[in-house]
Order: structure tokens, then sequence, then C-alpha cells
């Protein structure tokens, strides 16, 4: 499911025949977009997608809309797929399409290789000025490095400089979000890779380099899920913490602004659970005005749900004031 700030669309992908049958036969997948109509949505014809899949995708696909109005999707359907040059391989590279008639339609960018996206697990697609730019490892298997592409109009090409690969104490980063907007900002969550989550780092792309800006530096506690989301020409950064004091763990929801004339602020509480936090979820492009944060109970056995359900919080929180804390409102079980 993607869905676009600028519109208000959604658009929902749904496999409609065949199954994860390890690269045997065909899995198709159709798209249906859901137009809003200012005080409703409108269901939209379910659409020929693709339907030359040979897996079940790999990972999420990422659906989202530029300003421009074009509408991107990006999906790694775990490789196994005829290419012009044989069969990428599993799970190694990610596609992409784009629809410009709000999701009727969908096409490639371009023939082979302009289709392929060549990073490979735990993809990040965002918006960077009129077209999009990809996050990901070159490869899913072994102890790959981080990398990104952009597309220039014609192909998606890699993207110089290239990130870092390290922080100073010599550990290797993931790239946990991103985020992008039409002025140009282009900028990545950083967190070490394994071991102890105790560095949040952010990654801006000024003036053909790299800017890394600490963000959390984990003296107060070890850092859980990170979500990045552009918000007009700003960029949220939402995290999670787990603190202990006294023998009792809490877990506050951060998060900082970043503007571009005065950086990142500080960082402000959303609201401080009792209870584990799984993930966070925001947008990849949020309204110029707020960012729509959702973050949901860790319950890690499913059979474990009838005692202890996992419940879903959300806030809006406005990038022109401070947040006020104590304001979030449940979003349902």
């Amino acid at each position: 499911m993607g869905a676009s700030y600028y519109g208000g669309n959604l658009y929902a992908m749904l496999r409609t025949t065949g199954r994860c049958n390890g690269g045997n036969g065909i899995t198709r997948y159709d798209m249906i977009p859901i137009f809003f109509q200012g005080d409703s949505w409108q269901t939209g014809p379910q659409v020929p997608f693709d339907h030359h899949c040979r897996h079940c995708p790999y990972g999420r696909p990422i659906v989202f809309q530029c300003k421009s109005g074009r509408v991107w999707t990006f999906f790694n359907m775990g490789g196994l797929r005829p290419i012009a040059e044989g069969y990428a391989g599993y799970g190694e590279y990610c596609f992409a399409k784009h629809s410009d008639d709000g999701g009727i339609t969908w096409r490639y960018p371009g023939a082979y290789p302009h289709q392929v996206v060549r990073v490979a697990g735990e993809e990040t697609a965002v918006p960077y000025k009129d077209q999009v730019a990809v996050f990901g490892k070159d490869s899913i298997f072994g102890d790959r490095n981080f990398h990104w592409q952009f597309f220039d109009g014609e192909k998606f090409q890699e993207g110089t400089p290239a990130l870092p690969l390290a922080f100073a104490d010599r550990r290797k980063i993931l790239v946990q979000s991103a985020a992008g907007t039409p002025q140009g900002t282009l900028m990545a969550a950083l967190l070490p890779r394994g071991g102890k989550r105790d560095n949040l780092t952010t990654a801006n792309l000024i003036g053909g380099q790299w800017k890394l800006e600490q963000l959390d530096d984990g003296s107060a506690g070890e850092i859980g899920p990170v979500a990045l989301t552009a918000s007009g020409e700003k960029v949220f950064c939402f995290w999670v913490r787990k603190e202990t004091k006294e023998g009792t763990d809490t877990y506050p929801l951060l998060y900082a602004l970043w503007e571009p004339k005065g950086g990142w602020g500080k960082p402000l509480e959303v609201t401080r659970e009792a209870e584990a936090i799984h993930r966070i979820v925001t947008p990849v492009v949020s309204p110029p005005d707020y960012a729509p944060v959702f973050w949901d109970k860790w319950t890690p056995f499913k059979n474990e749900w009838k005692k202890n359900y996992p419940w879903v919080r959300f806030a809006r929180v406005p990038s022109d004031k401070p947040w006020k804390p104590g304001t979030p409102q449940p979003a349902g079980k």
C-alpha cells in the first residue's frame, strides 16, 4: 500500500494469481488506485501491474507520488525474473515502474537495464528534486555496503559522492530510513550495523558532500526504530529509545525537525510508553505543516495476542510549533 500527500490518493498492490513458488510459474500483481474526493474515496479500476514475477515480493513494495504528479513504485520480486540478459539473481535488484495518469497505466522507465535499480535488501526510495533516489545494499548476500542511486530522467545511475561506509569507530553503517524533497534535500538516517544501537546519525547531501550530524549518542538508552519523512522543505526524524531507571524500562518516542536555514532542532518527546514499541511508520512525503506518525506495541508471539493484544497509536506532529506532550491519538487495535 502506498499513498500520495499531493493528491490524497492511495495505491494498493495485490497478488491475483500464482503463489510463492521459488521460480516456477507466474505470479501476477495488480494495482488498485483509490482516489481522494475531498471527503471520501473512490476506488479506481483494478489494473495489471506486473505479470512476470517468479517469486513473491522480497520485502515490501514502495509506492509514492512526486510533486510532478508521477507515481513511482519500487519492488523486489525475489529476482528469478526474465530480463534481456538472462535472469536477475535472487533478490539482487529491485525494479522500478512509474505512472503518469494516477496509477491507471504503469511502465518501466526504460528498456533493460534501465528498469533495474541495482540495490538490494532493505531498499528505501524517496523523491529527490524532480526525480527519485534509492538507497540499499549492493547484494543481499554477505556483509555488503550501502550505496545509493538516482534517476536522471533517463536511467538509474550510481549516486556520487558515495555514502560513508562506517562510523568513526569503524562500525559499518545501516541506512535505516531516508527522506528527500523537491528542493533538493536528500537525507539518510544511519545506525550501526550489528551490535548495540548507540548512535543515530543523519547524512545530509549538501554541496556535493555528505554532512554527518549525530542526533542521539545512545548515552540515555539503546536506540530502537527510526523513521524519516519530508514535510515541505523540512525533514522530521522520529526514533524510539529504551531507557531504564530504577529497574523499570520506558520507551520514549522522540523527534527532531530539520530546517534548511537552522539545521536540526533539539530532540522533543512525543510520548513515553511503558511497553516496547515494535516499529514507527511515517509517509514518504508528509503534508508541509505536519507529519503523521504511527507506532505499535511489540508483541513477539502471535499466540499471545489474545492476552497481550498489540495496540497502534497515532499523532500529528506540527512543523511550525513545538509538540505538546500527552496528545497522541489511539488508532485502534
